[in-house]
């Protein structure tokens, strides 16, 4: 079961971070998953920025700047 959780939050995270980068409505989505908001969907993005980091260093700095006054003014 744990297993099964951590899969359907890495795919919420996934879910959330798409309809970011396309602009589309995220507050449906926040609602529908009130329950996954929560510590460990922080280390999971955590996790994935430190990993584009790592990937594709120049081109993650524009894309995680550019969204994230975005994330923060929706969520906040």
């Amino acid at each position: 079961m744990p297993n099964e959780a951590a899969n359907q939050e890495q795919t919420f995270l996934m879910d959330l971070l798409k309809a970011i980068y396309q602009n589309q409505e995220i507050y449906p989505l926040l609602q529908h998953n009130l329950s996954k908001l929560n510590d460990n969907l922080a280390l999971m993005l955590r996790k994935w920025v430190s990993d584009r980091f790592a990937q594709e260093p120049a081109k993650a700095i524009k894309e995680v700047g550019s969204r994230k006054s975005e994330v923060g003014s929706t969520v906040l």
